[in-house]
């Protein structure tokens, strides 16, 4: 697009120019004016006070720049909460149900959402029943009233559904999933942490007693119970000497057990149209229970009947819903529903809760990969800057043919920065992946107001002006290109701050707002601030002239 826009600026724009302009007509506002003759008059009191403007400057640099990193002011995290906008509500059974029973409670529940579908902004509300999981998905209209998050949405769900259901031994689980996500999907819960070692006995014990010590703590909304026990599983452990020495090799129990409850295939049926599989297996009413299994009796080679019970040890034990091991060790996940939107705070608070807790060793607790994206995120931004940065000034130096110049106009980026820092603080906005790609774009936006204006002043100079009569007058030369520029890309990124956009409402606000602010403190202080610097650097330079100088003064 900047190449298109170049090639039309240097042909065709001047073409139409010179067809559609025929009269000198002045286009200059009056208003215009007085702002410009102002801004000259202020530019001349700065730099008859330089070093003092120049603190100014600094101070309200460091001053904003230590937003970031003041708890709540400008928030990190690496998604905008607006890129969220489904609601997960699993059922956790404490005893296998069955289809039945999964069915009716996934539609009583559809039931007490869909009344509020329209008042809640809800598009879909999906259910899914699958032998592994039940689930039921709440989708977000893109297009939804700004205070209406999945926050909201996730809150107003918790609250109808504890107060209207009461399931014994059935759990609910509530999760948020980003945009692109959907029904049986893995949509990243709002924040975990881990909990790693070699038994898995042990990890569920720490991650129990940590859970315990972080409830209560400011940063964290909610903590959900821990994923032990998905469902309880009846084992059978055969005693291999019993089983020989009633004439039963182990083998041989097993199989009858697995015949008798799963069932086994033990041949086909034909018919006159068709061809049936034969299955051997009890009856559903013989095998309800774990005494009828006990009393079961198997044939040994004598032709006795053993009951199961004489051979084998019967024991009903949890099972996990899901074992996770990561670099081959297990690990347990504790899921957290923040307070607030940078994981850092809940880092910090997390920590020093757990400071006087010692875990034995090789077992250790780490913030989940929620937390470990915003540290990647924020890692890639300050490193992609200093790239931009690197870039655009190695091809300043080349088309200037000076260092001089080009070092001048990088001091328009911790112009722009004060901009950023101000507007995500006002705005409440959060330092994400969109507003650090908006900050990537200013660093190429904003020196060009510096080009335009630092070129200027040079040409002047070269025409003869003096060092101060050329910063003043190529700074009320420039004064209304460089508004009328950045007047319209500002203008042109309103809609997209306030969340007009069609592709999700707010989602890419974060990004408009950082250039917008940005691009209005560094069109501000482009007339006032790139002068001083450019006065400061020939200062420099006539100091380091006299240096020299002196040094190759003999005897010196």
């Amino acid at each position: 697009a900047n190449l298109m826009s170049l090639l039309v600026s240097l042909t065709l724009v001047p073409l139409l120019a010179s067809m559609l302009i025929k009269t000198k007509k002045d286009y200059r506002a009056r208003w215009f004016e007085l702002v410009r003759d102002k801004m000259t008059s202020w530019l001349n009191y700065f730099l008859d006070h330089r070093a003092g403007t120049l603190a100014a400057l600094f101070v309200a640099f460091v001053i904003s720049m230590s937003l970031f990193f003041i708890p709540r002011v400008i928030e990190k995290e690496s998604l905008p909460k607006a890129m969220q906008h489904i609601i997960e509500v699993r059922l956790k059974f404490a005893q296998k149900p069955t289809e039945e029973e999964v069915e009716e409670k996934l539609k009583y529940l559809e039931n007490l959402l869909l009344p509020h579908k329209d008042e809640w902004e809800v598009d879909t509300i999906t259910s899914v029943m699958t032998p592994q999981f039940s689930q039921l998905f709440l989708v977000m209209k893109k297009q939804r009233s700004a205070g209406n998050t999945v926050d909201v949405l996730r809150d107003r769900v918790k609250h109808l559904l504890e107060q209207k259901v009461d399931w014994p031994g059935v759990t609910l689980v509530y999760e948020q999933q980003q945009m692109g996500g959907g029904p049986g999907g893995g949509g990243p819960n709002p924040t975990t942490i881990k909990v790693k070692g070699d038994d898995p006995d042990q990890v569920y014990y720490f991650a129990e007693q940590i859970r315990q010590r972080l409830l209560g703590l400011k940063s964290i909304k909610e903590i959900a119970e821990l994923d032990k026990e998905g469902g309880r599983e009846l084992h059978v452990e055969i005693d291999r000497d019993l089983a020989r020495k009633y004439g039963f090799d182990p083998s041989q129990v097993a199989f009858s057990i697995e015949y008798m409850i799963r069932g086994t295939n033990v041949g086909k049926f034909t018919s006159q149209d068709r061809q049936l599989d034969l299955y051997l297996q009890l009856e559903e009413s013989d095998r309800r229970s774990a005494s009828q299994l006990q009393e079961m009796t198997i044939t040994n080679l004598e032709g006795k009947p053993v009951p199961l019970k004489n051979i084998a040890r019967f024991e009903i034990k949890g099972v996990p819903e899901r074992v996770n091991r990561e670099n081959r060790r297990f690990t347990v996940k504790i899921r957290i529903s923040p307070a607030v939107r940078d994981l850092s705070l809940v880092r910090k608070e997390a920590m020093a809760r757990l400071a006087d807790y010692r875990l034995p060793k090789g077992y250790v607790w780490v913030m989940g990969e929620e937390y470990q994206d915003m540290v990647n995120m924020l890692y890639d931004l300050a490193l992609s800057m200093l790239l931009a940065i690197a870039l655009v000034f190695i091809v300043m130096t080349i088309q200037f043919e000076s260092f001089l110049l080009p070092f001048v106009i990088m001091f328009e980026i911790p112009l722009a920065a004060i901009g950023v820092a101000l507007s995500l603080a006002l705005t409440r906005s959060t330092l994400n992946i969109l507003s650090g790609a908006g900050v990537l774009l200013l660093v190429g936006i904003v020196v060009n107001n510096a080009i335009v204006l630092v070129d200027h002043i040079h040409n002047l100079r070269k025409q003869g002006f003096s060092a101060r009569q050329s910063l003043l007058q190529g700074s009320r030369d420039r004064m209304r290109p460089i508004a009328m520029t950045s007047l319209t890309t500002i203008i042109g990124l309103v809609p997209m701050a306030i969340g007009l956009n069609d592709t999700g409402r707010m989602v890419y606000s974060p990004l408009a707002i950082a250039v917008i602010g940005g691009m209005m403190v560094s069109t501000f202080f482009t007339p006032l601030a790139m002068p001083l610097i450019f006065s400061l650097t020939d200062s420099i330079r006539g100091w380091l002239k006299g240096l020299f100088s002196y040094m190759k003064e003999p005897g010196a």
